[in-house]
């Protein structure tokens, strides 16, 4: 007892170690990885007075095809490296991103567990984690570590943002129509939650704003980077998914008046494209752990059966078309019960396969 009261009495005679945290919130890149922003946490104290800072946005770059693979399926490792400040705001300035700082006004007994519990994260044991784009990310990691050295300052009192995880999605993609595409037609009702102040925190753009709320310390911009918001709309998702079911359409149209020939080079070319697009949606429900992927409504709109389409006879492509579009109208009028995917991905379905029922009928007519 007389040992253990003198080590906590020689601790209480240590001073402070008076750690510094800034939090730095960074724009978007040129890039599918840089689409959202990024964020670090860098430390100043006596063992580093420049900073270093925590980075749990690394993972290997250089090998985009086996990241991505295994983004997909849920199993993506991604870590938290150390990185010197001048390093760090040297790198975003080449990448002509622009960057902000957050110095956090914490007592010093948050600020010193902070910068212990951002050491401890880098343990070999522990620093690797699998990412989830929207709930366990670089931003979100961050996040965590401030609001419990602030006792929940960040979580307290939740207010709804009134826009779902698609919707942020959208607005990173914006102008971009093949990224939206892949917004609207593989990500699954789980995208369609609603965020607060807490879960859109996801981004950094947010946590910035969130934290100079909450906490009361306005960003100072310290790199001006040569990229601006997305241009563009984010509707070009749903527009171009409409676009594309009108030209399949068109060309069975036109297919049906050059004749039996013709529609079947059109239909093979709806068949090939709807069947590819569901096979697609029906691997990534069985291969990934993402709720977004697995729990897709699109898998009721594309059916692998579609592939049949250029084979079906006249007798038999009339109930196939009926059948399909029946399904179709019974998955929109789910929609005001229990359904809630965006509508677009019905048009790419539905308008061809409109059209081959309507050229199948005219043919027949033609022919008795």
């Amino acid at each position: 007892m007389r040992r253990l009261i003198i080590a906590l009495l020689l601790v209480a005679a240590v001073p402070a170690r008076a750690s510094t945290v800034e939090l730095y919130t960074m724009g978007p890149g040129d890039d599918l990885f840089s689409a959202f922003g990024h964020a670090a946490i860098c430390v100043h104290d006596a063992r580093s007075p420049e900073g270093r800072c925590y980075n749990y946005g690394t993972a290997d770059f250089r090998t985009p095809l086996p990241l991505t693979w295994n983004f997909i399926r849920g199993r993506a490792l991604f870590w938290v490296s150390v990185i010197d400040l001048p390093r760090l705001l040297e790198f975003y300035q080449q990448e002509g991103r622009s960057v902000w700082r957050q110095t956090l006004t914490l007592p010093p007994v948050e600020s010193d567990a902070l910068a212990v519990a951002l050491e401890a994260s880098t343990d070999e044991r522990v620093k690797y984690y699998r990412y989830h784009h929207f709930d366990d990310n670089c931003t979100t990691r961050i996040r965590d570590l401030l609001d419990r050295a602030t006792g929940g300052k960040l979580r307290r009192d939740p207010v709804s943002r009134g826009r779902s995880f698609r919707e942020w999605a959208r607005d990173g993609f914006a102008g971009s129509w093949p990224m939206l595409v892949v917004t609207e037609l593989l990500l699954g009702r789980s995208a369609d939650r609603v965020t607060d102040s807490w879960s859109a925190m996801f981004l950094p753009s947010e946590m910035r704003a969130e934290v100079a709320q909450r906490l009361g310390v306005q960003p100072v911009q310290v790199v001006r980077g040569r990229f601006g918001p997305p241009a563009g709309s984010p509707a070009l998702g749903s527009i171009a998914l409409a676009l594309i079911g009108a030209l399949l359409a068109l060309s069975i149209v036109a297919g049906a008046r050059l004749g039996r020939r013709s529609l079947t080079t059109a239909l093979s070319i709806t068949g090939a494209l709807l069947g590819l697009l569901a096979l697609l949606l029906d691997l990534l429900a069985l291969l990934s752990t993402f709720p977004e992927l697995t729990r897709n409504e699109s898998l009721l709109i594309f059916w692998p059966t579609d592939f049949a389409l250029p084979f079906l006879s006249r007798d038999h492509l009339r109930p196939y078309t009926t059948l399909r579009l029946a399904a179709i109208a019974l998955i929109a009028l789910a929609h005001l019960f229990a359904l809630r995917q965006p509508l677009a991905p019905l048009f790419l379905a539905a308008l061809p396969l409109l059209a081959a029922r309507l050229a199948n009928a005219r043919l027949a007519k033609g022919r008795s």
